[in-house]
């Protein structure tokens, strides 16, 4: 007995290639968007005049006028960087300023003040705040323990750049900022609040660099 028969297969594949140069464009616009929203929330809050009245107190004879910057730029896992500018202006805690004043008899060291804070509180940053609202724990690289920030000093200005890299949580949506004297606990010197940066736990970081500004 002889079978004799065909057997043919057939189908169509296809894929949607999302290009990088796509990809970075995308983030643009996310991060564009991001900072349009961030600016409102400035505004209504009246931030950008802190610069400009500092400025223009600085001139009167014998003031001397202290506040602080935030700007910010997400590291994708690829290397990308997004720059959001600046997230915020202001605010130097009332504890801040009792803990530089102690510097000068050495009750307090203001090298310390190098400990970058984050976390996911969205109420509005107050000059009586001594902690974050919602700092994270876990998603820290090490479980509760702040980054530490690199320093540099020029011009009448202090600077302290830090990186936040979660390693757990999801999507995480960052929305608060302060700078510490210790890595857990110890004095809010700034906090910052700002509108939501989302980052995807080990794959996105969040550079801010800060910059304390004496005139």
């Amino acid at each position: 007995m002889n079978a004799a028969g065909t057997c043919s297969l057939s189908g169509a594949l296809s894929m949607k290639v999302t290009r990088r140069a796509d990809q970075v464009k995308a983030w643009a616009q996310e991060a564009f968007w991001w900072k349009v929203k961030n600016r409102l929330r400035m505004l209504k809050r009246g931030e950008f005049l802190v610069p400009l009245v500092a400025k223009l107190s600085s001139m009167l004879p014998g003031v001397t006028v202290m506040h602080g910057t935030l700007y910010g730029t997400i590291v994708k896992a690829d290397g990308t960087r997004i720059d959001l500018g600046v997230m915020g202006h202001h605010l130097i805690t009332t504890a801040g300023k009792n803990y530089i004043a102690s510097t000068f008899n050495s009750v307090a060291e203001p090298e310390n003040l190098k400990y970058h804070g984050f976390g996911t509180g969205a109420t509005a940053a107050v000059i009586g705040d001594t902690a974050l609202q919602t700092e994270l724990t876990t998603q820290y690289v090490s479980d509760n323990v702040r980054p530490t920030g690199s320093q540099a000093n020029s011009s009448a200005t202090y600077t302290t750049v830090a990186t936040l890299s979660p390693d757990s949580g999801g999507t995480i949506a960052v929305t608060e900022w302060g700078l510490f004297s210790a890595t857990s606990a110890g004095t809010l010197l700034d906090r910052q609040v700002f509108s939501a940066v989302n980052l995807v736990a080990s794959s996105d970081s969040l550079q801010v660099t800060y910059v304390l500004t004496i005139s």
